[in-house]
């Protein structure tokens, strides 16, 4: 895509409503609230840079080629210029809508309606190392979902779920505490929908990452442990870009899994994906923490927990 002149620099001017209701922090399991959503219409106002593509910025806003084309009136998508001040649907849809869980309630349910290329959008607050469930219904399975972040640089820029993922349910373990953005959409036309957050209660704070040592000319340490209900048990150690780790937890029937997150927020696995193992090349040279907990977030379990950093 070419550039076509020089122009000023990144303007975010946010107009509009963003935050709708209270905020949520889980605390004890409770049935779900139902709630009905119209999130209020705001948009953001980017500046070109130098470099930028339309496709690159759509990607960037969770939104879509076709929708900026169709908002700043576009004819071609490969001719922006430096400079070029872009309307953009906040988060690629009408809106933030705040999802508050009730009183001593970890979930929420929102039903609405979304139309084509706009998306329904929400927030909810959660913590490093909660875990997340969403689930959505609609009429043929219409209606699908993103999950991110307000500010994605926060669980390193990439969504925790894709628009073009299939699935109409998802559940990881958050990296990172800060806003979590659900997005809604539908292909085309319109339909309603039925939207499910939940967030488990975290029984305690979990103790600060224990720092891992391995012996002198070493490269393993094995570790021993117990973790119980939405707790987990961290540990903290520094490896080079391109090493290769290996992670693997023992327990009573694979009970326990765990979580795998570099410093900059970047997940390399999460605590309900890829079982109890996990070996693969570093992105970069930086401290790595590894979560152990219950992915169902019940009982109590010992775990043995081993750790190989090579070249």
């Amino acid at each position: 895509m070419k550039i076509q002149r020089l122009g000023l620099g990144l303007v975010l001017l946010l107009t509009g409503v963003f935050w709708a209701g209270g905020h949520a922090e889980p605390v004890n399991a409770a049935p779900a609230t139902e709630l009905r959503a119209a999130p209020a219409q705001s948009e953001i106002i980017y500046t070109v840079q130098r470099g930028d593509t339309l496709a690159g910025i759509a990607r960037r806003y969770h939104t879509s080629v076709a929708t900026l084309m169709q908002l700043n009136h576009i004819i071609n998508p490969d001719r922006i210029y430096v400079g070029q001040r872009l309307r953009i649907p906040a988060a690629g849809g009408t809106g933030y809508t705040r999802i508050s869980f009730p009183p001593g309630g970890s979930a929420a349910t929102v039903t609405s309606r979304v139309t084509a290329p706009g998306r329904a959008c929400y927030t909810v607050a959660a913590r490093a190392g909660q875990q997340m469930a969403v689930q959505i219904t609609s009429p043929g399975n219409a209606a699908n979902f993103l999950v991110s972040a307000v500010d994605i640089n926060a669980i390193g820029g990439f969504p925790l779920k894709r628009l073009e993922s299939e699935a109409r349910t998802w559940t990881g373990t958050l990296p990172a505490t800060t806003d979590y953005l659900i997005c809604v959409a539908t292909a085309v036309g319109s339909t309603t929908y039925s939207l499910t957050v939940t967030i488990p209660p975290t029984a305690s704070p979990s103790p600060a990452p224990r720092r891992v040592h391995f012996p002198a000319g070493g490269t393993s340490a094995t570790l021993t442990g117990q973790v119980a209900g939405a707790g987990l048990s961290c540990y903290i150690l520094g490896a080079r870009a391109n090493q290769l780790m290996t992670v693997q937890v023992t327990s009573p029937g694979n009970a326990a899994g765990f979580s795998l997150v570099g410093a900059d927020g970047s997940p390399l696995k999460r605590m309900s994906v890829g079982g109890p193992s996990f070996s693969g090349r570093l992105p970069a040279t930086q401290d790595y923490t590894i979560c152990v907990g219950l992915p169902t977030g019940a009982g109590a379990v010992n775990y043995t927990l081993f750790v190989a950093i090579t070249n």
